[in-house]
């Protein structure tokens, strides 16, 4: 081996085995004095990860439940608090977010004072204390009786750890520079210690060491005691293994630490991940640009372009290490240093002089000042990001979801004699063993794959050549495009957000390699090597099986593997049948569930019946042997080139699979398809595919009522999610045949026991068929591919319990809701709880309770309170006035709406000879898709099935016209006779002969016109033929012109065949809302959305469209603004509702001046209806308070208006009330004026309700112009502060420099201009 390949094997892979046997467990306690401030804070947060804390109570936090929200903004890991007041007492316990542990219980026993934590800590139970004493010796003992009561009825088992700030010392000769002001609650705390067993586990480890945790200075004297201690159970001493004290400067107290050693752990990560926070370091990018073209200049150093390739992503790795551990590593040392002085000072206080007193102030200062600098660049920043990513569909935000239950993370295995282990070597050792069984390489039957391969659909020679072409540079950057960012990355640590920075740089070098590798056969070593993360799935997770590998790529493999799946996507539905849906362009998992569900449907109501078969292969995609797939890919007619690149990513695979906190020794990838990379779907559905096809070969299948001239039903696939349809037993014979086929083939293996079979129709008289592995009929229904589908009763399993998950899902967002805007809470409600519903709904029609009941909650969520508008009114648009938030109702019918459009217009979707034959049996007309043309209220649809009964009611919100065209098409000759408007008859008014045509099936206008009066008369029992003649005449005539040229065309109507498809006309829509006049004084407009044809329109365009029409009722009469009858007619906020939101306006200040503009503000003239007894004028003067007086007339406000002109002026935009209420209506050309302009606007607004508040409160500012010029500065300061740090001032004057009129930067310096 080369050293070069040496150097890449130790730079990777130095430090991924180094695993820790022991578990420490760490635990800080500090009194804070308080802990409003954000930037004590940051500093807190620093000293928990510098002093690696995995637990930290904290004293005096000054917090109340309006702060609450705050604190959990600030802390990422779960937190608990006792609240106080705002200027006293109040205690927290912080866990670190990194540890994996079970909250058992939580309890509050004297509010801001005492509160306990029963955790579940690596096999442990733990009990923990925070007591905060007070300062009052009188005060004191009862808090410690009530400490010894609890203590008494602790559980034994528990392990009692107790820390805080006691406010006395127990032997004051070493643990006070004087006296113990109050040894009675001395006393008291003393024999409660030693009667539970306790001890201090700082003084066990420094018995006669004298050192303190608590400083002040009054009139030159120091007062010294060690205050702070933790307390543990004796039995656990032995475990014990570190305790320590550490000043922080900001607090009069000391930091104490407790160190425990519990054994193993699964804490930390595995391998070097790059942080992606470096990418919004300027000087960091340039630094690596410049770093990677000197190492460019060293590929001739090389044997091979992948090496170099590879050992230069390993120096990548230590570049970034050294990048961020320079400054880090001299900052820790001068910390250290200064501890270390203060201690020894302290320790030393006996002999303090005047100077030595002075000099123990200074390094205090000192140390503050490194901690507060320190910690001001991550507030900056955490400040910045919650500004930008707050309330924003990002995973800063959606992270904030409080997780009520322990996180399923492996925390033990059942090995092979039975015994349990929590070992992570065992662990390590028997996962090594599993996945080399399963990964290993089986012997498969060369012949049963030849069997298999036959009748296989080949690729065009076009399509061959177009997959067999040379990668390009266009097809790598659309690749790295298509990358999501914040995946985990792979063993290289490089993540897709590095190469999307870097592309320019990285991008023609990594073609070179890809290159490279298509001529030497083999990746690079890190792109062969996937990190296995094992996800939870159901059933016991002792066992191996029960978890899911999902490989952890590298980014550069899954570039080369994503460029050959955007050219395998466009050739795939070409050899995939329609019946599998799985990575198919234009298919989904809806068409497996349309099928099934009306299956049951059809067998219903057509007296047919079928078997179905689900079958569950056991680790499916794990168990696909390579021989196999690469003889599928030759059969299918791929090219030797493309398979080449195929073969690229699967030979000399390995795995190492992260368990315990670490990786186990690699394991050869014999078989099996990755999970995680993007070509696995299409590739095990090529794999699958030869299996299906034999058996829609062999298999009877079930053959549709009127639907002989289409081929049987046989089998429906999504993935390995397999459903045979069989009729008797020489069926379920040849499935077995098959199966052992396909097994022997591609060691595939089927697991009997997880599958299900299910009678459908009537099979009562019948000889059941035989089932394999032991299987048995079950009639009652199955839930397949997530939805419980069956009979009636059945069917509910489907509804029960959404009420309560919804709930449980939001009550995860109630500590955090005060601090949610409006933007946030319908982030929260639309894509993490609502996405929830719509699987099943989209299949099956939702009990209307149910939608209600669900509707109402998410409306109380939004509003946290008093519901200040109709809800109707939050369903529209941000851009219309309204919130986005979801409608379900409205949503349904836009599933039912997309569903008409894949009826109507979709080919080759399993589903819709299914969806035909049910349609057919509406009122007995026979109609299918016919019945989308006709007026729906002139037609009977009696035995119409509940689906698709909500399909045609959702077609009710729309009115369709038909588009006249010259050559109508053969369609012609199937439009319905009944209620079309495009075919008019007196004669047709009559009842009675509308019965007769029906029953007679003659219901179509190529009925009428291909059969002679005569037979016509036969069938329908219509004796008078001259009536028929001139039914047959007003139709015609009523046609369009070229339309009755085109009927009477015989070439034309020779074409036509009664039951074959036809292309179905194009129709013209416009939402259902028949009266309305568009007039600029509604809030409703009817403007949006664009529609036109059905068959184009989008799907957010459907749901807006039945968001409108289903609330029409609602938002009839609402008028576009409370401002309209002030600012006189013309004057709409129409155009400006999208602005009110946008950057860099925070999104509760967004809030602020959409409420503004709807006049939803709780003014005194609105808040003395609520209370006839207050009074309704303004705070400020004697004027009523109302919206207007608020926000506009108040005298007050002359100076903010003066200040703004001149803002607005400064940018080239005339200021006047209407533009200061609504905002400037956005446009592109001017999007850097408009944006300041709509921020300093909302800056106004929030500085009007602020200093409002504040008069009435009687604390703060009331001076409206001082602080809107206070909350410009923090801004700008925050933002400058931002950009400085990363190094990108010219981004800060693009955005907040615009002309200069608020600021400008000088020698990196911000000036501010007001």
């Amino acid at each position: 081996m080369t050293v070069c390949v040496w150097m890449i094997l130790f730079l990777l892979f130095s430090s991924l085995f180094l695993l820790h046997s022991m578990f420490t467990f760490k635990a800080g306690s500090l009194n804070i004095n308080g802990g409003r401030d954000a930037e004590k804070r940051a500093i807190i947060k620093d000293i928990f990860e510098d002093k690696a804390l995995d637990i930290l109570f904290l004293q005096e936090t000054h917090s109340d439940v309006l702060t609450e929200a705050v604190w959990a903004l600030w802390w990422r890991g779960q937190s608990f608090f006792s609240h106080g007041t705002v200027f006293s007492a109040g205690v927290a316990v912080l866990f670190s977010p990194r540890l994996s542990l079970n909250i058992l219980s939580v309890s509050e026993v004297a509010a801001g004072r005492f509160l306990t934590v029963r955790v579940e800590l690596n096999g442990f139970k733990f009990c923990l204390i925070n007591f905060y004493a007070p300062a009052e010796g009188a005060h004191r003992i009862p808090f410690f009786l009530t400490l010894e009561d609890f203590l008494k009825n602790c559980d034994p088992g528990d392990v009692i750890v107790m820390g805080g700030d006691w406010n006395c010392t127990l032997d004051f000769t070493l643990g006070r520079t004087g006296a113990e002001p109050h040894f009675q609650s001395s006393s008291v705390l003393s024999k409660i210690v030693s009667d539970s067993s306790l001890v201090d586990v700082w003084r066990l480890n420094n018995p006669q060491t004298r050192q303190y945790t608590w400083a002040r200075n009054v009139g030159g004297k120091l007062s010294l005691a060690r205050l702070d201690r933790f307390y543990i159970t004796d039995s656990f001493r032995n475990r014990v293994y570190g305790c320590s004290i550490y000043p922080v400067a900001f607090s009069d107290h000391h930091m104490i630490t407790l160190e425990l050693h519990l054994g193993s752990s699964t804490k930390g990560s595995s391998y070097w991940h790059f942080n992606v926070k470096l990418l919004l370091d300027r000087v960091f990018c340039e630094k690596f640009e410049f770093f990677w073209e000197l190492w460019r200049c060293r590929r001739s150093d090389f044997v091979s372009v992948s090496q170099w390739w590879e050992v230069g992503k390993a120096q990548i790795r230590v570049f970034c290490q050294q990048y961020t551990s320079h400054s880090t590593v001299a900052t820790k040392r001068a910390i250290s240093a200064l501890e270390k002085e203060i201690s020894g000072l302290e320790n030393t206080c006996s002999t303090h002089s005047a100077s030595q007193g002075q000099l123990l102030n200074s390094r205090r200062g000192e140390l503050s000042s490194f901690l507060r600098e320190r910690a001001k660049g991550a507030l900056v920043r955490a400040r910045f990001i919650t500004i930008r990513d707050m309330d924003a569909p990002t995973s800063f935000f959606f992270n904030l979801e409080k997780s009520v239950s322990r996180k399923k993370q492996m925390v033990c295995l059942r090995l092979l004699d039975g015994t349990v282990t929590t070992s992570p070597a065992a662990m390590r050792t028997l996962a090594v063993d599993f996945y080399s069984g399963l990964f290993g390489k089986e012997d498969c039957d060369s012949d049963c794959v030849d069997q298999l391969m036959e009748g296989l659909p080949r690729l065009s020679d076009a399509d061959r050549d177009l997959l067999d072409s040379t990668i390009s540079m266009e097809e790598l950057t659309a690749a790295v495009g298509q990358m999501a960012l914040g995946r985990s990355p792979g063993l290289d640590g490089l993540p897709a957000d590095f190469y999307k920075h870097f592309w320019k740089c990285l991008g023609p070098d990594l073609l070179e390699v890809f290159k490279d590798c298509s001529q030497t056969g083999l990746l690079p070593f890190s792109c062969r090597h996937a990190v296995l993360s094992l996800l939870p799935k159901k059933g016991d997770l002792t066992l191996l099986k029960n978890w899911r590998p999902l490989a952890l790529l590298c980014t550069d493999y899954k570039l080369l593997s994503k460029v050959l799946s955007n050219r395998l996507k466009n050739v795939l539905g070409v050899i995939i049948h329609r019946d599998q849906s799985y990575c198919v362009p234009d298919r989904s998992i809806m068409d497996n569930l349309f099928l099934v569900r009306d299956l049951f449907d059809v067998c219903k109501h057509c007296d047919t019946s079928v078997g179905l078969l689900s079958l569950d292969q056991e680790k499916a995609f794990d168990r696909v042997d390579h021989i196999y797939l690469f003889s599928a890919l030759r059969a299918f007619g791929f090219g030797e080139f493309f398979t080449s690149l195929l073969a690229l990513l699967y030979k000399e695979a390995f795995c190492l699979v992260k368990i315990g906190g670490g990786l186990s020794r690699p394991v050869m990838v014999q078989r099996g398809i990755r999970q995680g990379c993007p070509l696995s779907g299409q590739l095990y559905a090529i794999a699958i595919e030869p299996f299906l096809h034999r058996l829609r070969t062999l298999l009877t299948g079930l053959m549709l009522p009127e639907m002989s001239h289409k081929p049987s039903l046989v089998v429906s696939a999504y993935a390995d999610d397999v459903t045979v349809f069989v009729r008797h037993q020489a069926d379920i014979d040849s499935l077995c045949n098959v199966l052992d086929l396909f097994q022997r083939a591609s060691s595939a293996k089927v697991n009997w026991g997880k599958s299900t079979a299910l009678l459908l129709g009537r099979w009562s008289g019948s000889t059941l068929p035989l089932l394999p592995g032991n299987l048995d009929w079950g009639t009652e229904g199955m839930k397949f591919l997530g939805v419980y589908l069956g009979s009636d009763v059945f069917q509910k399993k489907n509804w029960e319990g959404v009420m309560e998950r919804v709930c449980a899902r939001l009550s995860k967002w109630k500590y955090l809701l005060l601090q949610l805007s409006f933007r946030g809470r319908v982030l929260v409600v639309n894509n993490l709880v609502a996405s929830t519903l719509w699987h099943s709904m989209m299949v099956l029609p939702p009990p209307a309770s149910l939608i209600t009941a669900l509707q109402k909650t998410v409306v109380d969520f939004f509003w946290s309170g008093h519901h200040w508008l109709r809800a109707a009114i939050l369903y529209l648009p941000v851009e219309e006035g309204g919130q986005g938030l979801i409608d379900i109702s409205a949503r349904v019918a836009a599933f039912r709406l997309r569903t008409a459009q894949r009826l109507l217009h979709g080919f080759g979707l399993p589903w819709l000879d299914t969806a035909c034959v049910l349609l057919r049996k509406a009122g007995g007309y026979g109609f299918d898709k016919h019945l989308f043309l006709p007026q729906l209220h002139t037609l009977d649809l009696t035995g119409l099935s509940p689906f698709y009964c909500s399909v045609l009611q959702a077609w009710r919100l729309l009115l369709c016209k038909r588009e006249i065209v010259s050559t109508p098409g053969i369609w012609l000759f199937e439009e319905p006779i009944f209620g079309n408007d495009l075919l008019d008859s007196q004669i047709l008014v009559s009842a009675t002969m509308k019965s007769k045509l029906r029953d007679a099936g003659c219901v179509k206008l190529g009925h009428l016109l291909m059969t002679p009066a005569p037979e016509l008369s036969a069938f329908t029992g219509i004796r008078s033929l001259r009536t028929l003649e001139n039914l047959v005449k007003e139709i015609c005539l009523s046609l369009p012109v070229s339309y009755q040229t085109y009927v009477m065309d015989p070439i034309a109507s020779s074409q036509w065949v009664d039951g074959v498809d036809f292309i179905f006309p194009p129709l013209q829509v416009s939402p259902a809302c028949e009266g309305w006049q568009e007039d600029g004084t509604k809030l409703l407009s009817w403007t949006t959305p664009q529609i036109g044809t059905f068959e184009t329109i989008g799907k957010k365009a459907l749901y807006l469209l039945c968001v409108k029409v289903l609330n029409l009722r609602s938002l009839m009469d609402v008028r576009v603004s409370r401002w309209a009858e002030l600012f006189g007619t013309g004057s709409s906020p129409r155009g400006c509702w999208r602005s009110l939101y946008k950057a860099p306006v925070e999104k509760r200040v967004g809030d602020l001046q959409w409420r503004v503009v709807h006049g939803i503000i709780a003014t005194n003239r609105y808040l003395v209806h609520l209370n006839p007894g207050a009074g309704d004028g303004c705070p400020f003067c004697s004027v009523a308070e109302t919206v207007e007086h608020l926000f506009l007339q108040c005298q007050r406000l002359t100076g903010l208006f003066s200040l703004l002109r001149s803002f607005f002026e400064g940018l080239g935009e005339q200021f006047s009330s209407v533009c200061f209420i609504y905002g400037p209506k956005y446009l592109a050309r001017k999007r850097r004026v408009h944006v300041l302009l709509n921020f300093l606007s909302g800056e106004a607004k929030l500085a009007v309700w602020l200093t409002r508040k504040n008069r009435i409160r009687g604390v703060g500012s009331d001076d409206v112009l001082f602080l809107f010029k206070r909350l410009l500065v923090a801004r700008l300061n925050v933002e400058f502060g931002f950009y400085r740090l990363t190094h990108a001032l010219d981004v800060f004057e693009n955005i907040w420099a615009v002309q200069n009129v608020l600021c400008f930067v000088k020698d990196d310096s911000l000036v501010v201009n007001f």
